[in-house]
Order: C-alpha cells, then structure tokens, then sequence
C-alpha cells in the first residue's frame, strides 16, 4: 500500500490522497480511498420486522442500490467528486450500508469539506457491526480512524464568546450543528443545509470549521447584527470574544392637534408629529398646546424598539370664574360700578345761603318760598 501523500491545490486547501487497495470478492481495484466494486455493496441481514418481505421488493431495492453505487464508483474513477457523491447518497438512501457511509466520507474529503467528511467517518464507524448497516472490512476500519486522525489536525477551532446571550448565529449562511463528543458539546460548521441561523443555548462554545476564510453572522432583537470575516489557517486554535452593540430605540409621537410641543425629561424635541431616536430607558413625555390641557406620560423604550404613541389632546374648558384674567378685569369693572353708583345715589348738598344785598332780597329756586 502507497503511504499517504498531501499536496496543495491552487485554491489553497489542504487534500490528501489516499491510493489503496481494496479486495472486495476476487476484483482488487486501486481508487484514492475509496472503495469500488462490480457488485453491489454486501447486503445487511434485514431486521426481523423486516424479514417477512417478498423476494422481488428486496431484489428490485438491492438492484436500485447496487446501480447508483456503482455509478458513484464509475464518477470517482474520473474524480467526479460531486456526482459520486450523490450517486452514493441515493445508494445508502436505498440501502444503508458502512461501507457506503464510508465512500461518502471519501468524497466531502476530496472535495475539502473536511466537517462534512469527519462527522460522516465517525458515522461510519458507529455503523459498523450494526446489523442494520453491515460491517467495515478490517482494511477499512484502519483507514478510516487514519483519516480521522489526518482531518483532526486540519480542522480549526474556534472558542467563541458572544454577549450577550440569545444570539442568533449563521455561519457561511449555514446554522451550526451541535453534536455531543463525550461530556462536552461541539458546534460543526458547513454541515448542514444553507438557512438562517440559530440562537445560541450558551454565551460560550466551542465551533470547527474547515480552513480558509469564513463569514460569522451575529444577530439579536435589538441589538446590531455584527459581520466577522475570519481567515483560518489549518489547524489553528483561535478564541473570538464578541459583544452586539445596543440599538438606539426610535419613538414617534403624534398629537391629535398639529404643532403641539413634545419635550422628553423636560427637553423641548419639536412640534408633533415628531419622531426622535433615544437610548433605552424611561423617559417622561410631555405634550402641550395653548387652549388644551397638557398630556404627560411615562414611556420605557427597549432596545431597537420602535414605539408610535398617540395622544389625544382635550380642550381646555376652565370655567371663565377660574381664570386669572376675568379676575383682574372684573377687579376693575366692580371698582368702576362702585364709583358710578356712589355719584349716581349720593344726596345733593345744601347750597349755602344767600345773600339779599341792601334790599335783603333772596330769590329761591322754581317751587321755593319767597323770603323777604
């Protein structure tokens, strides 16, 4: 058997080819580890609910089978990289088997999908010996805790830290994938189908990732969805600490009357309608007009939050007796009423008397007594 050689393609990813043989009946064939075949894969013993079917349902699945498995076979001898790879899905789709689950492996590793290909070897493993899905060769066994072992060491680590919690995160448009590897949890990268991301259960965690360059997405109500473009050399160990910037909340406050004045805290913000950006918190509202009464209110704004409030402004209707206008002009009007009414109701006085001259002639007015 060739030992293992690396090299370097012009994309900048690490591939590592395998040439080994496999004897599968009497036929030896020589594909980078892969393994091929002029008859189907060995057929796993049906389970016993299972073993009751009729011989032409098993034989029409095992032909369907060994057809796609062998065109899978047929596309990476011309290293076809993608088309083996679905033509060996549709395999195991119809008939699962290890050493299928293992082709597939052999494919996202030639393709420098290392995640894809580490998960699917462990796969592979885990199927071994289960009746369900047939057995690895002694050969294959070996091989594929070697290619374990050689993708360990390409694939990057990355310790994250995101504040604060309940983040939303994507990775190359992709959610992450949680497995459980003994007591701890580890997030794969690239593995599953492109969608939006997940929130993330903790604030810490620990995510792998193929080499080469990444685009981290970080989104919360909120908050700032923040952008990290990261370039991952293989291999590396790396710790990413990030923490959402707080957005400013936006309110609007519509009067029922055009032009009345809304002050925040006591701060004049303009005539209504107006709308106002604010860090989050508490805030006292205030509206006012001439001729309406004043509308106060506590608002709290959340982050990001976008609030409308509506106030309906009332008429001021104080009665004319409670203003201090009427006040001070009927001060004046009573102070006016009580001068005319003393001229118009004061007595005439006496006029003084008068004098008759030498003669001591007095002449009274109409309706008097002479007096002589």
């Amino acid at each position: 058997m060739e030992r293992p050689r690396t090299e370097l393609l012009d994309d900048g990813r690490l591939l590592a080819g395998l040439i080994g043989p496999v004897l599968v009946g009497a036929v030896l064939w020589l594909v980078p580890g892969l393994v091929v075949a002029q008859d189907a894969p060995p057929e796993p013993s049906p389970p016993m609910d299972e073993a009751d079917a009729g011989p032409t349902q098993e034989s029409e699945a095992s032909r369907k089978a060994r057809a796609a498995f062998l065109q899978g076979a047929a596309f990476a001898r011309e290293a076809q990289w993608a088309q083996a790879l679905d033509a060996f899905r549709r395999a195991r789709a119809i008939q699962p088997h290890a050493v299928t689950t293992y082709n597939i492996g052999t494919c996202h590793r030639a393709m420098g999908a290392y995640t894809r290909a580490y998960l699917t070897f462990q796969r592979a493993l885990r199927e071994h010996g289960d009746p369900n899905a047939g057995e690895l060769p002694p050969q294959l066994m070996t091989q594929t805790r070697a290619f374990l072992d050689e993708i360990a060491r390409l694939l990057v680590t990355v310790k994250l830290e995101v504040i604060p919690t309940g983040a939303v995160l994507a990775v190359d448009g992709r959610p992450l994938l949680a497995v459980t590897e003994g007591e701890k949890v580890v997030h794969y990268a690239g593995v599953r189908a492109p969608g939006p991301g997940e929130e993330l259960v903790a604030s810490r965690l620990v995510v792998r990732l193929d080499p080469g360059a990444h685009v981290l997405t970080f989104s919360r109500p909120g908050f700032q969805t923040a952008v990290v473009n990261e370039s991952l050399a293989p291999g590396t160990t790396r710790s990413l600490r990030l923490e959402l910037d707080t957005l400013p909340a936006r309110l609007e406050v519509i009067a029922s009357v055009d032009g009345a004045l809304v002050s925040l805290d006591g701060r004049e913000v303009g005539p209504s309608p107006v709308s106002v950006l604010r860090s989050p918190g508490g805030y006292d509202l205030l509206v006012e007009k001439d001729g309406y009464q004043p509308h106060q209110a506590r608002v709290n704004l959340a982050p990001g939050q976008e609030l409308t409030v509506r106030v309906p402004m009332t008429v001021d209707e104080t009665s004319v007796f409670e203003t201090w206008w009427f006040w001070s002009a009927a001060a004046v009007v009573v102070a006016g009423g009580i001068t005319a009414t003393y001229f118009l109701t004061r007595p005439e006085p006496e006029p003084p008397p008068y004098e008759g001259g030498s003669l001591d002639w007095v002449v009274f007015p109409e309706g008097a007594v002479l007096r002589f």
